[in-house]
């Protein structure tokens, strides 16, 4: 029976995995799906090492012997060598197909998306430190990263350009590649060998239109049958769509004259590579991503769920030139819904960029936290027994990432809660927390810090006595408990119960005269605050 996997590439598709872990190359898994599955590359990303690395003890041993370098330092290295020996695993497919496949992606510092500059000379730099030729370097296809790009390519490194969300951004990106190359014929350099891709995302264009469209009909229902009627007919249309009309552009570029003295000359085309292939609205086929975009000088990279779904049950058929003229369509008929693809398609690679970032710093964080524990030389493990719970937990993780909570959170989005617009302008005031490091007055906050030292000293202050409720008292109770007294400042106690028992232990422990009361309310009405504020 056929492997659609390896079925694929009869139609000029490579399928590529999303994901890499170390235990995948040394438990031999990878170079069973190579052997087996026909996995002809592999993609990785930030999120994907900060799974790796931060929750799973593959890596202690290696650890253990970096316990003197900085967080980034012992990052760079265990990923330089799950690149390594993955490569090394896919060398002989390098081999095989010229150079058209065989190729691991390692992805540049997401915090430097917006620095042309810093963005090339670290594409150099991880491309030297790798060490391959089957290596491929990511940079993502912002407004700083489109030169980068061009600068890469010339400098004859293999490059994936990432994030990706618009037909527009991919006819810069495509630019940028040829521009590269023709420099390099210019200066009598080959421009052969030099690989490229363009990671061209899927789902998570679905799921943000998908849920303006939601929006749209509510707001339609019962009152405009036609609009309800188009906005359901879009549901789940547009990244495909969208991929299609990419995929026309590239047969216009790299089929025709303006890619012809590239082509004589031994250059590759960019393929086309579907990313963000694994579906996150479970009404849809799980491989619709897979099954609907199959063509020739394209590659779809799969997460491991999605790569299980078409390996079982996928079909395969040449798919992405058929309906070209129904996909332009459906992106006209988002316009007339009301659907701006251009503000959402720059918002998702924004927000992808923040998203990396974040899982980048959590990863950094964490290696830090695993150092520091290995250097103790005790690994404290907590497991939390989650027993029956242990499915829906996981499916509302899923559902989490799925609905870009954490981006959408720090943006504010009070639709994450209710669609009641008054509603929603009262969840946006109480997410004034979120801009805590921008909203604290320093340096009122450093004068309080050195005043309270200074009394702390002279003997004219002796505790802080914080009177609150709920959630007035919770936090900085946490912290206190937390952080513990510093040493130079005084005692710090909460009274948040108006037993009357308690409220005497506490006055019974400081002196009134040498005590400064913080008075906490969110409202400024809580009764028993006000009650703790007359008493004293």
């Amino acid at each position: 029976m056929a492997i659609p996997t390896v079925e694929v590439q009869s139609f000029g598709q490579s399928i590529w995995y999303d994901n890499i872990q170390r235990s995948l190359i040394t438990g031999g898994e990878l170079q069973r799906m190579i052997d087996q599955d026909g996995i002809l590359g592999v993609t990785s990303n930030p999120t994907i090492f900060q799974k790796a690395i931060g929750s799973s003890a593959d890596y202690d041993p290696a650890i253990m012997t970096m316990l003197d370098l900085s967080p980034y330092d012992i990052y760079e290295r265990l990923a330089t060598e799950d690149i390594q020996n993955a490569l090394d695993l896919l060398r002989p497919v390098y081999e095989r197909t010229d150079a058209r496949d065989g190729y691991v992606s390692l992805e540049v510092s997401p915090l430097i998306a917006n620095d042309t500059q810093s963005t090339v000379e670290e594409a150099k730099r991880l491309f030297a430190y790798v060490n391959r030729p089957n290596a491929m370097i990511k940079i993502p296809a912002t407004e700083a990263g489109i030169p980068a790009i061009e600068e890469a390519i010339a400098a004859g490194i293999n490059i994936n350009v990432t994030l990706i969300f618009s037909v527009k951004n991919y006819e810069q990106v495509v630019m940028a590649f040829i521009r590269g190359l023709e420099r390099r014929m210019a200066a009598g350099q080959s421009v052969a060998r030099i690989a490229s891709v363009a990671s061209f995302f899927l789902s998570r264009i679905d799921t943000m239109v998908d849920r303006m469209l939601d929006n749209n009909i509510r707001a339609a229902q019962g009152r405009d049958l036609a609009r309800v009627a188009l906005n359901n007919k879009l549901k789940g249309k547009t990244a495909i769509a969208n991929a299609k009309v990419a995929y026309k552009h590239f047969q216009g570029v790299f089929y025709g004259e303006r890619f012809a003295a590239l082509r004589d000359a031994g250059a590759q085309v960019q393929r086309l590579l579907w990313a963000s292939t694994g579906v996150k609205n479970p009404a849809y086929p799980d491989t619709m991503y897979v099954e609907n975009l199959i063509g020739r000088d394209t590659v779809n990279t799969m997460p491991p769920d999605a790569l299980k779904a078409f390996i079982d049950h996928g079909k395969v058929a040449e798919t992405l030139t058929q309906d070209v003229d129904d996909a332009e369509q459906t992106l006209d008929l988002l316009a007339e819904a009301g659907i701006d693809l251009d503000q959402i398609t720059h918002q998702l690679q924004v927000d992808g960029v923040e998203a990396f970032s974040e899982s980048f710093r959590s990863l950094l964080s964490q290696v830090e936290a695993r150092r520091d524990v290995l250097k103790t030389g005790v690994m404290k493990r907590q497991e939390v027994a989650l027993g029956i719970h242990t499915d829906a937990v996981k499916a509302a993780l899923r559902d989490a990432d799925a609905k870009f909570v954490n981006v959408r959170l720090w943006n504010k989005e009070a639709s994450l809660w209710h669609t009641n617009p008054n509603i929603m302008s009262r969840i946006v005031d109480r997410l004034g927390w979120l801009d805590t490091d921008k909203t604290i007055d320093y340096a009122r906050l450093a004068a309080l810090r050195a005043a309270a030292a200074a009394e702390f000293a002279a003997g004219t202050l002796k505790h802080v006595v914080l009177l609150g409720m709920g959630g007035s008292s919770l936090a900085p109770e946490v912290m206190n408990r937390s952080l513990s007294k510093a040493d130079g400042f005084p005692n710090m106690l909460m009274l948040d119960s108006t037993d009357p028992t308690y409220i005497r232990h506490i006055e019974s422990q400081v002196d009134l005269s040498k005590t400064l009361f913080i008075v906490s309310s969110k409202s400024g009405g809580t009764i028993e605050t006000s009650c703790f504020y007359e008493y004293f």
